[in-house]
């Protein structure tokens, strides 16, 4: 019994401390407390956000406890016999120094009889009437504790925890038993829906039940067969929800609710403006080249030099009848090797293509695909700046062009052109800014021209731009490229109706106005309108369905739930993945089927209730 209370000291002193999601050292247990963002083992049990306790075994010596293991039903028959404890100091096997490096490597799971026993300790632990009541006992109640088991009993348990739940003055606890079977081939194993509500019905001893279903869809996602780029990929789900399930893997019907889970990578080599994202980069090379001192150039696919480009535009202008026409042409005109081609071609299905490019953004559009050095840089700007100087092109800029560029060319047009050197910072600066001017007007012309927006909810990311310095704006502009990829991709891919892709804009212009780019955050439409022809025929992600049922003041719930992924980390397979959280609590059996192709893994977590005095 002391060793019971012992334990449970431990892990009232590890709740309390600081340092969380750390691993401490008691007798050959290896416990640490998971801060409150943590993602639990098996997060379909416990809320995303919820703290919890996880106790694995060191390397050796793992199940060296005092006196013989015995089951939690015997453990709580000891409780009833047991005498007034005073709590005491910590026992001597606590090192509360001895944190150490979280390698899941390095720790290994315990048999089952063990965790029996840690959990039953963790239940006596909970019932006040074994503290003495001269001293203070430790708080009540503890984050829930789970226990990592061997799988190597009949059942194939894999997982044991136990979750305190406070009821007025009285603690009950809601215990797990998570158990792993397979690989089971062909889908002959799985019960048929009538078989999950009858064992319900005779489990719970219910007469009426009710279904719901929930199934989820990749629609846009990783390549097939393809797991590496999982976490840089994009990933575009659709959730539904619906209720009274006829089958196994049913469709959703047409009155089921939706939910659109969007999370687009930045950059995502598919998307249809993956150009855009490109050219935003370069321009973050400029503006971090002139903070450092130093730039990072990449060879573009341009076959000719910069100043070749340039020289050739001068030319254009110069053979212009009318100075003022003839030479904003569209990008895709100006592109000339392949590779650069294919990448306009699949951006023009995504977005119209502006036909109003004025001189400094044709001189942008130039550079920023063929310049390689600093030299080159200041080559372009010099053929420009001479032309100007002598009057041979007289161009025009657009009225709100505030780039230092713009202001000598109208310069240039009245003969008072006042010439910069092009040495130091200048020439990058002078780039920089062209560069910022084209990208906010390519920008605003979609999201206006698009009517996705009105230029009030833009004013944060194009309003007061003078007062802004080249980093800022850069800021926010990235952030409405990753706007901009988001809407593009769900356009194209997705054929997500103008309502729908006008409320996700303003969700994601809210969300960014005081935020820096989150690739990893998913953005959530509801009610969108999907076709139903991008899923009917495909496998689903995540499919299952929960048995529910009234019993006496709680709910009772068993569910079937299908996934591509195994369930468990430390179940035995060669399939690689990730779980999906699933699980919404209950007090009946949870069934997870695990498939790839023909392979299947069956988790089932079954949930019981023991209320403590």
């Amino acid at each position: 019994m002391l060793e019971c209370l012992e334990f449970y000291k431990v892990l009232s002193k590890l709740a309390e401390d600081d340092q969380e999601d750390q691993r401490a050292i008691y007798k050959n247990l290896a416990v640490k407390c998971s801060p409150a963002a943590s993602i639990h083992p098996l997060g379909f049990v416990l809320p995303k956000d919820g703290r919890f306790l996880l106790v694995e075994g060191c390397p050796t010596n793992v199940s060296q406890f005092k006196g013989d293991s015995q089951n939690a039903e015997d453990s709580r028959e000891d409780e009833d016999s047991c005498e007034h404890v005073e709590p005491g100091p910590l026992p001597e096997d606590w090192t509360d120094a001895s944190f150490i490096a979280n390698e899941k490597e390095s720790f290994t799971s315990l048999p089952v009889q063990d965790a029996r026993r840690l959990l039953s300790w963790f239940c006596i632990g909970h019932n006040n009437h074994i503290w003495d009541s001269s001293s203070n006992p430790p708080s009540l109640p503890l984050p829930p504790l789970w226990v990592r088991c061997d799988m190597k009993d009949k059942e194939s348990i894999c997982w044991m925890g136990a979750c305190p739940m406070v009821h007025s003055s009285s603690i009950e606890m809601q215990l797990y038993t998570a158990t792993c079977k397979g690989p089971l081939v062909g889908t002959s194993a799985l019960p048929s829906l009538d078989e999950v509500i009858l064992k319900h019905k005779a489990r719970h001893r219910v007469n009426k039940v009710r279904t719901t279903g929930y199934t989820r869809y990749v629609l846009f996602g990783p390549p097939q067969g393809n797991t590496s780029l999982f976490e840089r990929c994009s990933n575009i789900n659709v959730e539904f929800w619906w209720s009274d399930v006829n089958h196994l893997f049913q469709v959703p019907p047409t009155d089921a609710t939706a939910t659109l889970r969007i999370r687009v990578e930045p950059g995502d080599v598919r998307s249809p403006v993956h150009a855009a994202y490109k050219e935003l980069n370069f321009l973050a090379r400029v503006i971090c080249g002139l903070q450092t001192g130093e730039m990072d150039w990449c060879l573009g696919d341009e076959t000719q030099t910069a100043a070749t480009l340039v020289e050739t535009l001068i030319n254009e202008l110069k053979s212009c009848q009318n100075p003022l026409q003839g030479y904003a042409k569209k990008e895709s005109e100006i592109v000339e090797t392949p590779a650069m081609e294919a990448e306009v071609v699949m951006q023009s299905n995504a977005i119209p293509e502006r036909e109003d490019l004025d001189f400094c953004e044709q001189l942008w559009f130039k550079m920023k695909s063929a310049v390689f050095s600093y030299t080159s840089i200041q080559d372009c700007l010099n053929l420009v700046l001479q032309a100007l100087a002598n009057q041979e092109i007289q161009p025009w800029t657009h009225r709100d062009n505030s780039s230092l560029l713009s202001e000598m060319v109208q310069q240039s047009c009245t003969g008072a052109m006042k010439y910069v050197p092009l040495v130091g910072k200048a020439p990058l600066e002078m780039l920089a800014q062209i560069g910022l001017d084209k990208i906010h007007r390519d920008y605003l012309t979609y999201f206006l021209g698009q009517e996705l927006t009105t230029l009030k909810h833009l004013e944060y990311f194009f309003g007061m731009r003078s007062s802004l310095g080249l980093q800022e704006q850069l800021c926010r502009l990235t952030r409405l490229e990753h706007i901009f990829e988001v809407v593009a991709i769900c356009r194209t891919f997705l054929s997500i109706p103008h309502e729908n892709l006008f409320l996700l804009t303003m969700q994601m212009l809210q969300f960014y106005h005081d935020r820096p780019v989150d690739p990893s955050h998913v953005f959530s439409l509801s009610k969108p309108s999907v076709d139903k022809s991008l899923y009917e025929n495909e496998q689903p992600a995540v499919w299952h369905v929960d048995v529910t049922s009234e019993q006496m003041s709680r709910e009772a719930v068993s569910t079937i739930y299908v996934s591509r992924h195994p369930p468990v980390e430390h179940c035995t397979s060669t399939m690689d993945g990730t779980m999906q959280p699933f699980f919404n609590g209950g007090d009946g059996g949870t069934t997870l089927i695990d498939y790839e192709e023909n392979c299947l893994y069956a988790l089932t977590i079954t949930v019981s209730h023991v209320k403590l005095g």
